[in-house]
């Protein structure tokens, strides 16, 4: 009897240790994984941070959709900035704020050359410019 208990405690420890070692191999190769995750994740936020200027102060669009109207006609003018704190549209349209992705509705009587000015909180200004033109 004490035979078969020895070789039964013997036989529960390996199954132990073995359930042991599977388990700890799966654990340490889930926390790989993760970890890979995690950085592959990272990357993927470091190159939309730096499409999006990195965060400098960048316009990202400004254009006029479309850029030729009729007489009398609506157009509108989209634009982007990235980690600007004001924005503005000259000559003056509604009121704007920064956005990533923002469209506002003009109305021109004549061909006009609209100048978006994007600044940031260190004082850094940028500006770029697109005309609308009537038909």
């Amino acid at each position: 009897m004490r035979k078969t208990l020895r070789w039964t405690w013997l036989l529960v420890l390996a199954a132990v240790l073995y359930s042991g070692s599977v388990l700890f191999l799966r654990w340490r190769q889930n926390r790989a994984a993760e970890e890979d995750a995690i950085q592959a994740e990272a990357k993927a936020d470091r190159e939309v941070l730096d499409r999006l200027g990195g965060g400098e102060l960048k316009i990202l669009m400004f254009y006029a959709n479309p850029p030729s109207i009729p007489r009398g006609g609506e157009g509108l003018l989209c634009y982007g900035v990235a980690s600007a704190k004001a924005v503005r549209i000259e000559p003056a349209v509604e009121s704007i704020a920064p956005s990533l992705s923002r469209c506002v509705k003009v109305e021109p009587k004549a061909n006009t050359i609209y100048t978006l000015t994007a600044s940031d909180a260190k004082g850094r200004v940028q500006t770029r410019s697109v005309e609308v033109t009537l038909r």
